[in-house]
């Protein structure tokens, strides 16, 4: 449980050593390259040392890893990506599992590092590390979906650094070979980037709200099509039977929990004028991401598919006020609130959640 024990609450030490620097006056407290990089590293021994006892799913993807080692192909063809992501491990690692999700979640935490150095200057990169971790979802992704933990990394990068569209195109399809979820936070970027009228997608995200609320669920229709794993439903009733038991329905506290970002986000756009097409793709591909979840709010673990939208929780909460500081009064006071609101939540909902 030690792994467990440090992901919930690594991210509350390093904020108490970045927030409690004096900042110089009307700046934000610079963060530390050195700490910053630690907390990375550390996080990669957690999510790559965890036990498998944590983890429903880990089990699976070690009898995967011999399963590759020993006939050459796994037994669970679906996704080309993750196959041949087997067999390349296997041929380097050999029996040795444990660097295998070693470099897999290396893979996972060290992508966000690149994702954070592009988007925000190299002394504020800290707080989009810690509050990336500290992020419902984050710490479920890199032990148990470990899949979409590979992919959807991948997608940021994709999405966020200035390399070529050649690049980026491939990206995008490693990321879909390694799981075909992927394509919903692939459409809603497109959607983004060339939906430019934010109240449409707005409007959108309202009535797939609507439709939820009144029950119209489409879980069915993405298992049907592999955007949901046919694993989860067996996974909760077996979590039942042993009297661990999910909350299913109606997720009021997933619904809050998604729409605060929101509400941040209108605040900088609306009150601060932040102006900023790379940050409106962001607004815009969350909001569409996220209202194809509340249209499968009612499945077991349907954290697991909110997350396609939550990833993007630390770039509309985080950018504007580390990029455009100059049109906030009190930035570390704000940044502050929004740190510790994510990420205390988080940590409560993560030590009393059955998920």
């Amino acid at each position: 449980m030690m792994s467990v024990v440090i992901l919930s609450y690594l991210p509350i030490l390093f904020l108490l050593v970045y927030l409690f620097k004096i900042p110089p006056k009307g700046q934000l407290a610079r963060t530390s390259t050195v700490l910053t990089f630690l907390f990375v590293v550390v996080m990669i021994l957690a999510i790559g040392l965890s036990p498998e006892d944590v983890s429903y799913d880990k089990p699976r993807y070690t009898d995967m890893y011999y399963s590759t080692l020993k006939y050459g192909l796994s037994y669970e063809y679906r996704d080309p990506g993750w196959i041949m992501y087997n067999i390349l491990c296997t041929s380097f690692f050999g029996k040795n599992v444990v660097c295998f999700f070693l470099l897999t979640a290396a893979i996972y935490v060290g992508n966000h590092y690149l994702v954070g150095k592009s988007l925000f200057p190299k002394e504020y990169v800290g707080y989009f590390i810690v509050m990336t971790a500290g992020c419902l979802g984050f710490s479920n992704y890199g032990i148990n979906v470990i899949r979409a933990g590979v992919a959807l990394p991948l997608l940021m990068v994709a999405f966020s650094l200035n390399i070529k569209v050649i690049f980026k195109i491939l990206l995008v399809i490693i990321s879909l070979s390694f799981q075909i979820s992927m394509a919903i936070p692939v459409a809603a970027y497109l959607g983004g980037r060339f939906v430019k009228k934010t109240w449409m997608v707005v409007s959108f995200w309202a009535v797939c709200l609507l439709l939820s609320a009144v029950n119209f669920d489409l879980t069915s229709l993405f298992e049907t099509i592999g955007f949901v794993d046919a694993r989860v439903e067996q996974y909760a009733n077996s979590v039942d039977e042993t009297g661990g038991g999910y909350e299913k329905g109606f997720r009021v506290d997933f619904l809050l929990y998604s729409v605060v970002p929101l509400l941040v986000s209108f605040y900088y756009i609306l009150v601060k004028k932040i102006k900023d097409a790379n940050y409106m793709i962001f607004v815009r591909a969350y909001l569409l991401a996220n209202a194809v979840w509340l249209l499968a709010i009612r499945m077991a673990y349907s954290d697991r598919l909110a997350y396609l939208s939550w990833y993007l929780i630390p770039l509309l909460t985080l950018y504007p006020v580390i990029n455009y500081q100059g049109k906030f009064g009190h930035p570390r006071r704000l940044l502050l609130l929004i740190m510790y609101s994510f990420v205390g939540v988080c940590l409560i909902l993560s030590l009393r959640s059955k998920t």
